[in-house]
Parts: structure tokens; C-alpha cells; sequence
């Protein structure tokens, strides 16, 4: 005979319960589903708005009160789920740092001069990095770590700690941060841990300072201990991945049909493996962008003295490809191109505009000054506001 106890808690299991007292199924939490209805870019923000709260309260994700200090909680669910194997991407985890909008453009919660508010702040803050980062590839919120926040007479602030993955978007990629693919291990991305101050002021929130310490996930000799398949990778101004680079470029040059050439913006990484075989050898694997230049390809100018168009009149291109060391050979390119944002044609007898490239500008020779050069095989993200090159550190 079971025990009694255990007979107590049969019995009453079988005593069928009131509609009342029966909860509704717990629904699974899923932004990503509510935004893919036909109706949702058609809606205002006010619907949009209140549907991925109802969501979220549905699952028992956020309570009744203090929204967006449980969304800042949820938003850096990855270090609650540290036990087990992090995939980079976790639907759950990505989908909890709220955008209102639909996949592409965004409306981000407000921030206000409340606590709750820290979650807000660093979805600003993670925003307004991006929108600054004018090197590199795109990252994406990984980890909230903490939010301090001090009210003031008139004002206040949050002073914010989080970590940021490197996606698989390269910054001249139009897509959102959001929508971008975070880099996996056999990638070779980066994190960034990153401190930062939002202040509100009459109701507006700006982001008063970013600083972060940016690093290559794992090193080269970590790397090599626990995945056999990964590639090492390689400093960005190494000269044979220049010459790999210079090369690939070229290349896109005579198979593409644009009507102006396109010129190297920047090596975005280099990964170097070695293939034993006879027809194998040492091998680069090369992502590089691209930006459209000025010169008509018609035009007797040489490639390399082709000034690059601004960043929003041009158009831009993301290559793949990997270059045989042994046999200066370059591979198949896997490039997506991308179109400029202002079409807006020249008036008649205007000139078209050049800008100088961020690798060639004061900004960039600053913020390598002010990052250092520990993490070479890596872009860095840069402080804000901007770095200041003093006088006397011309050759940093």
C-alpha cells in the first residue's frame, strides 16, 4: 500500500479543478513571433509596444511592475545558462533585448530617469557604438553585467557594464546589428567589454562616454587545445595578407561590370592554415571591404591613386576568398555588394566628392594611440567621444 501521504496528494490530484482555478498554458516567448504576423509593419508603435509586453508578461518573463529592469535581467540571460555549452545565438536570450519594429529598422524602449531604466540605456548604448564603429565588423549584445544609476537635481545617469560579441556584419553592411549573425569559434571573433554612460536631460537620453577593451575570443595557442579544425589567425597589416589582399582586389576589379573601380577599405581579418598535400600548402583566408572610388574605369588613372567616394554616395562590397602563399594564387571571391544611401544625382558640372578612408584619418591614427596595438589581428572598438592625437604622437 503507498503511503498515505502519498494517497492524500492522489486523491486530491483526481478532484477535478473550477475553470477558475485552472491556469492558462504558459506561452513560449517569442518576439520573433509576433513580428513575423502580416499586420505588423502596419501597426503603431503603441500596438507594437504593447504586444511584445503582453508576450513577455504571458510567459511570466516580466512581471507586472518594473518591465525594464526584468528585460535588462533577461537581456543578459547568457551568464544565468553558463552551465551549459553557449551557442552564441540563443533565440530566447536574443529576442529579449526588445526592438520595437520591424527586422531591419528599430524603435528602442525609452530611457528615462527611473532604474528600471538601466535596460534601455544599454540597448541604447549598444546602438550608438555601432553606429560609431567605422572599422571592423558589427557586435552584438552579449551579457548585461551591471547598471548604476544616480539621480540628479536635473539630470541623471547610468553608468552601464555589458559584453559584446563580434557579428558576422562588416560595418558598411546596411543590415542592423540585430539582425546580424554573432561570429562562432571556428569564426575567430571578438568580445568587447565595454563600460559606458548614458545621461538623461530634459527627458533626452545621449550617450555621454564608451570605452571598451576589445579582444580576439580566444588566443592563437588557446585556440589550437581545443579545436583542431580552428585557423590562426594573423595581424592585420601582415604584408603577405596586404599583398593577398591587393591582389583579390584587383581581381574583383576585372570580373565585376561597375562603372567605376572599386578600391581596398581595409582587411577585416586574416586566418592562416596549412593543407599536407601535394596541391595543398600554406593557405590565407581573407575577408576584406571594399568601397567605390571615383575613378571611371575608363580612366587613365592608376588604381591605387583612386580617391575613395563619401561613405553615403558610394557603394560598398564585402569579400571572401583565400589566397595560396606557395603560389601567389587567389581563390573564388564570395562578395555581397551594397548600395549607396543617397542616390541623389550631381548637379550639372559637380564634381564628385572624395572622402579620405577611416584607416588614413587623424580618428583612426588616435584611436590606435589610445587602444594600442595588443590585439593586432583584431579591429578594436574605439573610446567615444573620439580620441584626441596630441601633438608629438604624429607617428603613434
Amino acid at each position: 500500500m503507498p503511503p498515505l501521504r502519498r494517497l492524500s496528494q492522489a486523491k486530491a490530484s483526481s478532484r477535478p479543478k473550477s475553470p477558475q482555478s485552472r491556469k492558462p498554458p504558459r506561452r513560449r516567448l517569442s518576439l520573433d513571433g509576433i513580428r513575423s504576423q502580416p499586420d505588423w509593419d502596419s501597426m503603431d508603435l503603441d500596438s507594437k509596444v504593447n504586444q511584445s509586453l503582453d508576450v513577455l508578461k504571458d510567459t511570466g518573463a516580466i512581471g507586472k511592475s518594473g518591465p525594464w529592469k526584468h528585460l535588462f535581467s533577461i537581456a543578459g540571460c547568457v551568464s544565468e545558462h553558463r552551465s551549459r555549452p553557449r551557442d552564441g545565438d540563443s533565440p530566447a536570450c536574443r529576442s529579449a533585448v526588445l526592438r520595437y519594429g520591424s527586422p531591419g529598422g528599430g524603435h528602442f524602449p525609452p530611457v528615462t530617469c527611473v532604474d528600471d531604466a538601466g535596460a534601455a540605456a544599454t540597448i541604447l548604448a549598444v546602438q550608438h557604438i555601432n553606429e560609431h564603429h567605422k572599422h571592423g565588423y558589427k557586435f552584438k549584445l552579449d551579457e548585461a553585467q551591471a547598471s548604476n544609476f544616480q539621480q540628479g537635481s536635473d539630470r541623471c545617469h547610468f553608468d552601464l557594464m555589458f559584453k559584446l560579441r563580434q557579428t558576422k556584419c562588416h560595418v558598411s553592411n546596411p543590415k542592423s546589428h540585430e539582425d546580424c549573425e554573432v561570429m562562432s569559434r571556428t569564426d575567430r571573433g571578438a568580445l568587447a567589454t565595454c563600460n559606458s554612460t548614458v545621461e538623461v536631460v530634459g527627458g533626452v537620453a545621449h550617450i555621454v562616454s564608451h570605452n571598451c577593451d576589445t579582444k580576439a575570443e580566444f588566443t592563437n595557442a588557446e585556440i589550437a587545445m581545443i579545436c583542431a579544425t580552428c585557423h590562426g589567425l594573423m595581424p592585420l597589416d601582415d604584408e603577405t595578407g596586404a599583398k593577398a589582399a591587393q591582389a583579390a582586389v584587383k581581381k574583383y576589379n576585372q570580373q565585376n561590370n561597375h562603372l567605376h573601380y572599386f578600391g581596398l577599405m581595409e582587411i577585416s581579418q586574416l586566418q592562416t592554415y596549412y593543407i599536407p598535400s601535394p596541391t595543398g600548402g600554406t593557405f590565407l583566408r581573407l575577408e576584406f571591404a571594399l568601397v567605390e572610388t571615383v575613378c571611371p574605369k575608363d580612366s587613365r588613372i592608376a588604381q591605387e591613386a583612386c580617391e575613395a567616394r563619401c561613405p553615403d554616395r558610394a557603394h560598398h562590397a564585402f569579400c571572401k576568398t583565400r589566397y595560396r602563399i606557395n603560389g601567389e594564387e587567389v581563390g573564388d571571391l564570395d562578395c555581397e555588394l551594397y548600395l549607396p544611401k543617397d542616390i541623389t544625382p550631381l548637379a550639372d558640372g559637380q564634381i564628385e566628392p572624395a572622402c579620405v578612408l577611416f584607416h588614413n584619418s587623424q580618428e583612426d591614427a588616435a584611436c590606435h594611440h589610445h587602444v594600442g596595438n595588443q590585439q593586432p589581428e583584431i579591429h578594436q572598438i574605439c573610446p567615444f567621444p573620439p580620441a584626441v592625437l596630441h601633438a608629438g604622437h604624429a607617428d603613434a
